[in-house]
């Protein structure tokens, strides 16, 4: 028989997160824990994740923490209108299945072999959070330049150099030795 419980975490964000609908600054997340009666020190993880005012099965706290209860008393209750919940419960008993190893598939990605392509994501912010980020992306690679330019003039500075005195002290040794 498969045991289960949860437990709640709060993430404080660094700096506030803008979304459509508003600025984050917390993330709330409930990890549910499965495990099988016989074996207990094997533990499968998933995370149900949800963010107010954009996640459907989210009304408020106490109604998405008594669904939890209720899903952990059974876990073959019916999520079909709750899928940051199903998606917890469904990615706890992979990991499970896969030995409690945080291994929900066993494929390449998995292991850091091949990527998936993505579109990338942006960090949003209030609006001097944004001019301060592009703005930082455009003078990037003009450091980068300015870098590889002064790198190129001091390594032509110093080969010069040393040409220079080698020259001088074969100079030097041909006037003493002649």
């Amino acid at each position: 028989m498969i045991l289960a419980r949860f437990s709640k975490k709060t993430f404080e964000f660094k700096r506030p997160a803008g979304t459509s609908r508003g600025v984050l600054t917390e993330k709330h997340a409930w990890f549910i824990e499965a495990w099988q009666e016989e074996d207990p020190e094997t533990i499968g993880i998933g995370e149900c994740s949800i963010l107010p005012g954009l996640s459907p099965d989210f009304e408020n706290f106490e109604s998405y923490e008594a669904k939890l209860h209720q899903v952990c008393q059974n876990l073959a209750t019916d999520l079909s209108n709750w899928p940051s919940i199903k998606f917890g419960v469904e990615t706890a008993l992979l990991d499970l299945q896969n030995g409690g190893k945080r291994i929900i598939f066993n494929n390449d990605f998995t292991f850091g072999q091949q990527r998936i392509p993505i579109n990338g994501l942006i960090w949003m912010g209030d609006e001097g959070f944004m001019r301060d980020s592009s703005q930082h992306l455009f003078v990037l690679p003009l450091m980068l330049f300015v870098l590889m330019t002064v790198r190129g003039v001091a390594g032509f500075i110093s080969m010069y150099s040393m040409r220079w005195i080698a020259r001088r002290v074969v100079e030097t040794l041909r006037r003493e030795a002649f």
